[in-house]
C-alpha cells in the first residue's frame, strides 16, 4: 500500500548538494514528491510503498554527501497527495532558522581535474567550483540556501550553467556558486594606488611573474586578502617586516605539495592528515636538522637591521636530505627568525594550485593582509588605504566576502591535534549541547577574540576575530555579531561576559543587555577554561582544572593566571596559583618584559646589579618597592616574560608572548635536568600557593653556576611541570578527583604541553585537554555558555 510521509532534516544539509542527493536518491528508490529548502532545514514529502520508503530514509543519513552533517531525520505520516513525480520545489521561509552552513573548504580533486585540462571550459577559471567543495561560508548572506541569498546573485548564470544546474546526472545540479569564465567572478590586478594593471584569462602568470622579480602581492582569498611572496627572497622579507610593522612573529609557508613541504620540515602522519584535509589549515611543524644555520638578520622595532636573536631552522646551507629530488630555493631566514617550527599549508583555492603549477618549486609566504594586530582585510571598502602601503600589486575579484576568516592554524603533539586559531574551514561547524530555552551571545575576552551563540540543543563559535584594543577588530567584531545573530536567528536574551569590568566585549555585553533591560551574567576568565573543556569534552561533575595563561580578572582584583581550581560548570574553588608579584606599569609592562625580570629579581631579594646594563632601573625600582602602579598578578605567562628577561632572551618584545616563544627556544637547545626541582608550596587563607621566588632563587643559583642558558630555560619548563604535577596529586589525596581539565594559552608551548600530558598521565591521572578550540582565550566563549547554561 502506498503512504506519504514528510520528512525534516535538520543540520548542515544546505550548501553541500542535499537537495540533488535527495532527488537522486529519490529517484532511484521510486520515491514520488518534493524536496525544498526552507529556514529550518530541508523538507520532503515522499510517496511511495511501505518498503521502498524505509529504504529511502535509511539512506538520507548513510549516503549523505561528504559536506553535510545530519543532526536529526523525523519523519510525520500524512494524507496521499497523488505525486507521480519528483521534483525540487522553490524554497520558503517558515517560523524559525534553525540551518547550519558548512565552511569554507578546500577545492576539490574532480574540479582541479577540469581546472588543469585546456580542452575544459573551465580551465583555469579561479573559482570553478562543484556541490562538493569550494565556497560556503563566506558567501552566505540569509537562508534558506540559494543563490539570491548569497554574494553570487550578482551573477546571473550563463547557458551553460544554467544546462549544469538544471541536469540531475551533472555535478554542479543545483549547485549554487556555480560559474565559468562566462557568467562568474574575475580577477584584476592593481597596482598600489589602485591603477589597473592586468585583466586577462590567466592572471596567475602575471603574478608569479611579479613574485618572482621580488614583489609582494595582496591576493584576495576565500575569506580575506593574503600576502604573498617568494619565501626565499629576504630583500622581499625584509620590506614586508618593515611595512607590516611585524619585527619577530613568523610567516606562514604556502608550497605546492607535500613533496615540497617535507624537503622542509619533518612531518609525521598526524600533520600529513591536516595538510590534506579538505579544510587545509596551517599546520606548525618541526624544521629539518639540516636546516639550522645561523639566521642572518632580522628587523628592529624602528625598521632598522639588527643581529638575529638566535639560531635559525632555514637559511644559508640547507644541508641535504635523503628524499630531496632536486635543488629546491632555500627559505629565507626572515620568514621565521630563530624559530624550530614554521607553519605550512597547502593550496586550498584554485588560483593558489595555479601559481604551483607555473612554477612547482616554488614557497611563498602567505600571510594575512592587514598591518600587525589589526583584522584581516577582506572587502573593497578602504583596501587600496589599507593594503597599498603593504603591497606593490593587489589581485582583486569581484564577489564580495560576506564571512571574513583567517586561516585555521593547528599543531600536533603526541600524534593529538590542536587548535591555535580556529577559522576556515571549522567555523561555522555546530557544537551539539544540552538543550535550553534561551537565546544566548557569549562575547568571550578581549584577545584572541572568538563569540559565541547558543539556542536550543546547539552552540556555533566565531571565527578568531583578534585583540579587541585595535578600533577596526572591534568594529568588525560588531559586524560579525550582527552577522551571525541574523543567519543563525540567534537574537539574544541572554548575554555573558568575562568579569573583567575593563574588557571592550564586557562593556559592549552591558550596553546591549542594558539596552533590553537585562543584566549580563559575568564568569570568571579561568572558570571558563575549564568548562570549555568540559564542553568540549562532554564532562559533567567537577574536575580539578588547570588553567595557565596570561592574564585573568579575579575577583579579588588582582591579575591571575596561574590556576588551580576545584570545579564544575556551575561553580569553582580556587584551589592553588603560583604566587604574586608586582606588574610596574600593568599592562605596559609586557611589551617591556625587563620590567618583569626586574620586579621578579627584587621581589625574591636577588641583587639586579649587572642585569640590563644601560637601562636606568632607578625609577623603576622605586615603583615596584613602593607599589605604584603595579597591580599584583600570579600569570604564569607573565613569569615567562620575565625569566626570558632574566636569562638575557629579551628585553623588550613587538608581540605576544615573544619572549615565551625565545625562552622555549632555549629550552629547545637544553639538557633535560639530572634532578628535577620541586619548588616549595605554602598555604595562605586556604589555598596552596607555589612559590614563584623560590624558583626565581633557583634558577638564579643555576645561572650562578655558569649553567648554559638553554640548560636553565628546559630546568626552568621542567620545574613548572613537574611541581605542578605533585600539587595536583595532593590535591587528588584531599579531593578524591582523578580527572584534569587542563587549558590557557600557556599551553601552546609545545614543552610544557608534552610533559604535562605524559607526567600527568604517568601519575595516573585522566586528562582532558581541549580538542575543538584553542587552549587560548578562543575559547572563552565556549565556556561561558557552558557555565551560563548551568546556572540557568
Amino acid at each position: 500500500m502506498k503512504r506519504s510521509i514528510a520528512i525534516r532534516v535538520t543540520g548542515i544539509v544546505q550548501g553541500v548538494g542535499f537537495r540533488p542527493f535527495i532527488y537522486n536518491l529519490a529517484v532511484r528508490h521510486r520515491i514520488a514528491g518534493l524536496v525544498l529548502n526552507d529556514t529550518e532545514g530541508v523538507f520532503i514529502e515522499a510517496e511511495a510503498e511501505e518498503e521502498a520508503l524505509e529504504a529511502f530514509i535509511s539512506a538520507i543519513s548513510a549516503e549523505a554527501p561528504p559536506l553535510s552533517y545530519i543532526h536529526s531525520v523525523s519523519k510525520v505520516s500524512q494524507e496521499v497527495k497523488g505525486h507521480t513525480s519528483f521534483m525540487i520545489e522553490k524554497s520558503r521561509a517558515t517560523g524559525e532558522k534553525d540551518v547550519f552552513y558548512s565552511p569554507d573548504v578546500a577545492v576539490c580533486d574532480r574540479c582541479l581535474k577540469e581546472f588543469s585540462d585546456p580542452r575544459d571550459r573551465r580551465f583555469c577559471y579561479p573559482f570553478i567550483t562543484c556541490m562538493h567543495c569550494g565556497p560556503r561560508f563566506s558567501i552566505i548572506r540569509d537562508v534558506p540556501y540559494d543563490r539570491h541569498n548569497t554574494s553570487m546573485d550578482v551573477f546571473p548564470m550563463c547557458p551553460d550553467c544554467v544546462k549544469e544546474y538544471a541536469d540531475s546526472s551533472d555535478r554542479r545540479f543545483h549547485t549554487q556558486p556555480t560559474a565559468c569564465p562566462v557568467c562568474g567572478p574575475r580577477y584584476r590586478l592593481f597596482g598600489s594606488t589602485g591603477s589597473p594593471v592586468f585583466e586577462g584569462d590567466d592572471i596567475a602568470e602575471r603574478i608569479v611573474g611579479e613574485i618572482k622579480s621580488g614583489k609582494i602581492v595582496a591576493i584576495k582569498s576565500v575569506g580575506g586578502y593574503l600576502l604573498a611572496l617568494d619565501a626565499a627572497n629576504t630583500g622581499a622579507l625584509r620590506e614586508l617586516r618593515l611595512r607590516k610593522k611585524r619585527p619577530f612573529k613568523p610567516f606562514a609557508l604556502m608550497a605546492g605539495s607535500m613533496d615540497a613541504v617535507r624537503r622542509y620540515a619533518v612531518v609525521n602522519p598526524a600533520e600529513e592528515r591536516l595538510l590534506l584535509s579538505k579544510e587545509r589549515p596551517i599546520v606548525l611543524l618541526k624544521i629539518r636538522p639540516s636546516l639550522n644555520p645561523n639566521s642572518g638578520d632580522t628587523v628592529d622595532y624602528d625598521g632598522k637591521r639588527t643581529e638575529d636573536r638566535g639560531q635559525s631552522p632555514i637559511g644559508k646551507d640547507r644541508g641535504q636530505s635523503p628524499d630531496l629530488k632536486r635543488e629546491m630555493p632555500e627559505i629565507s631566514p626572515l620568514a621565521a627568525p630563530g624559530l624550530t617550527y614554521l607553519g605550512f599549508m597547502l593550496p586550498y583555492v584554485p588560483l593558489q594550485h595555479r601559481l604551483f603549477a607555473i612554477d612547482p618549486d616554488l614557497v611563498l609566504v602567505m600571510t594575512s593582509g592587514n598591518y600587525s594586530e589589526e583584522p584581516i582585510v577582506y572587502g573593497e571598502r578602504d583596501l587600496f588605504r589599507r593594503l597599498g602601503p603593504i603591497a606593490d600589486y593587489l589581485a582583486v575579484y569581484d564577489r564580495e566576502i560576506l564571512g571574513q576568516s583567517d586561516d585555521s592554524v593547528l599543531f600536533v603533539v603526541k600524534e593529538r591535534p590542536f587548535f591555535a586559531r580556529r577559522a576556515r574551514g571549522y567555523v561555522p561547524l555546530p557544537f551539539h549541547s544540552s538543550y535550553t530555552g534561551r537565546s544566548i551571545l557569549a562575547l568571550g575576552g578581549d584577545l584572541k577574540n572568538c563569540f559565541g551563540i547558543a539556542r536550543k540543543d546547539f552552540i556555533i563559535l566565531s571565527q578568531h576575530l583578534g585583540d579587541m584594543a585595535d578600533p577596526q577588530t572591534f568594529e568588525t567584531f560588531r559586524k560579525t555579531v550582527d552577522h551571525f545573530i541574523t543567519i543563525f536567528d540567534a537574537d539574544p536574551d541572554t548575554l555573558v561576559a568575562d568579569l573583567h569590568p575593563g574588557y571592550l566585549t564586557t562593556q559592549y555585553a552591558d550596553e546591549r543587555a542594558g539596552a533590553a533591560g537585562r543584566e549580563a551574567v559575568k564568569v570568571q576568565h579561568h572558570h571558563a577554561h575549564i568548562a570549555s573543556v568540559m564542553e568540549d569534552r562532554g564532562l559533567q561533575g567537577r574536575v580539578i582544572g588547570v588553567a595557565f595563561d596570561g592574564t585573568g580578572y579575579g575577583p579579588d582584583g588582582t591579575l591571575w593566571g596561574s590556576e588551580i581550581l576545584i570545579a564544575g560548570r556551575d561553580e569553582y574553588e580556587r584551589a592553588a596559583h603560583f604566587s604574586y608579584f608586582p606588574l610596574p606599569g600593568g599592562e605596559n609592562a609586557i611589551r617591556d618584559v625587563w620590567k618583569i625580570g626586574l620586579s621578579l629579581l627584587m621581589k625574591s631579594g636577588v641583587d639586579a646589579d649587572g642585569f640590563w646594563p644601560g637601562r636606568d632601573r632607578g625609577p623603576l625600582e622605586e615603583i615596584i618597592a613602593r607599589n605604584i602602579g603595579s597591580p599584583l598578578t600570579c600569570s604564569i605567562g607573565r613569569l615567562f616574560d620575565g625569566v626570558s628577561a632574566i636569562l638575557g632572551l629579551s628585553e623588550s618584545v613587538s608581540a605576544e608572548a615573544e619572549a615565551a616563544i625565545l625562552l622555549e627556544e632555549a629550552a629547545y637547545s637544553g639538557s633535560e635536568p639530572g634532578e628535577h626541582y620541586i619548588i616549595p608550596v605554602k598555604e595562605e587563607g586556604g589555598v596552596d600557593v607555589i612559590d614563584t621566588m623560590e624558583l626565581v632563587r633557583y634558577l638564579i643559583s643555576l645561572k650562578k653556576r655558569g649553567m648554559p642558558v638553554g640548560d636553565i630555560a628546559r630546568a626552568f619548563h621542567y620545574t613548572i611541570v613537574i611541581s605542578t604535577i605533585r600539587l595536583l596529586e595532593t590535591l587528588r589525596e584531599k579531593t578524591g578527583l582523578n580527572r584534569i581539565a587542563a587549558s590557557g594559552g600557556v599551553f601552546h608551548n609545545r614543552l610544557i604541553l608534552d610533559l604535562f600530558i605524559e607526567k600527568a598521565e604517568d601519575s595516573g591521572f585522566e586528562v582532558y585537554l581541549p580538542q575543538r578550540v584553542p587552549f587560548n582565550d578562543g575559547c572563552i566563549s565556549l565556556g561561558q555558555i557552558a557555565v551560563s547554561k548551568a546556572i540557568e
